[in-house]
């Protein structure tokens, strides 16, 4: 079964970037049959602590928070939607941006937050806003990432799907399926393989529920897991090509196939790392998000979605202690 896409949440912030954003949830809006869109928009609550006469205030009283959020919900509300003909709902959100961006999208049930991220320049290319790298790490839906040298606003002709086998394989062949077909567009399947190579003469070093004939059968054996799974989600109506390379980092792979194909669109998943994980080996969602030429759609990992579904995976090889 195929995705859909009913609500897209918006994060907007009143800037330049965020019409961006609009624009291109409304122009996918019609494409993937989303019947509403709801904008959002964060009033962030900074608390200040100025010095008084008498010690320290805690800030403005509650009332006076209340009155700048209907103040901004005005302009928020005055924010014109053009090109989408469904329903436009709106809401204004006080506290940290990342959070309330992924609670509102919870509670509206939306099945993909949209947000535009900042302009990039080549120094600051690996690093991704705070934001949005949390709405990578948090959000319990889709996020598509577009920006205004990637605006999303244009047919996608090519999507690009980076797929490793792991548990969230299905749920991202079964979006990037999904986006390909309702734009017509061909679907490229890029996945990174890395076999342990073992020098002749050390063949205690080979993992120990795999012989050298095993070994060197997996390259094939991963390519047909990958196969039957598209056999088994992808309609026939959907042009498929499927590549696998190895010998490189999930990141520059995707990175350089993107570069080779110029994709209009990557579809990749969140690789389950914890916090700890991510803080060392960095996360392959957000290099490329930060690094892509065209907009991201990043899967979260959530286990509960896909438990139940039993792809064709076969392990992968790791070297014996």
């Amino acid at each position: 079964m195929l995705q859909r896409y009913p609500t897209i949440a918006v994060g907007m912030d009143f800037s330049p970037l965020a019409e961006v954003g609009l624009d291109a949830a409304a122009a996918q809006a019609d494409r993937l049959g989303s019947s509403r869109l709801h904008l959002v928009h964060v009033y962030e609550h900074r608390t200040v602590l100025p010095l008084a006469a008498f010690g320290i205030t805690a800030g403005p009283p509650p009332e006076v928070w209340e009155e700048a959020r209907r103040g901004v919900h005005q302009r928020l509300e005055a924010i014109p939607v053009s090109g989408f003909s469904g329903r436009i709902t709106r809401e204004t959100r006080l506290g940290a941006p990342a959070e309330e961006l992924i609670a509102a999208a919870t509670e509206a049930q939306a099945s993909l937050l949209l947000v535009a991220s900042h302009d990039r320049v080549p120094a600051q290319r690996v690093v991704l806003g705070s934001v949005a790298s949390t709405l990578l790490r948090a959000s319990h839906c889709p996020v598509m990432v577009v920006g205004r040298d990637r605006p999303g606003t244009e047919p996608i002709g090519l999507v690009l799907a980076a797929v490793d086998l792991s548990l969230i394989t299905e749920a991202v062949l079964k979006h990037a399926i999904s986006i390909a077909r309702a734009h017509g567009a061909k679907l490229k399947v890029l996945s990174s393989l890395d076999v342990p190579k073992v020098a002749p003469g050390f063949d205690d070093l080979l993992p120990r529920y795999l012989s050298r004939t095993e070994l060197a059968e997996y390259p094939s054996k991963y390519r047909g897991a990958i196969d039957a799974l598209l056999e088994k989600l992808c309609p026939s109506s959907v042009e498929v090509e499927v590549e696998v390379m190895s010998d490189d980092a999930p990141p520059h792979a995707i990175l350089a196939a993107s570069e080779r194909y110029r994709p209009d669109l990557i579809v990749l998943g969140t690789s389950g790392h914890n916090a700890w994980q991510r803080f060392f080996l960095g996360s392959t969602a957000t290099r490329v998000v930060a690094d892509a030429h065209c907009p991201v759609f990043v899967v979260p990992h959530e286990l509960a979605k896909v438990k139940d579904s039993t792809p064709s995976v076969i392990p992968t090889p790791v070297l014996a202690p």
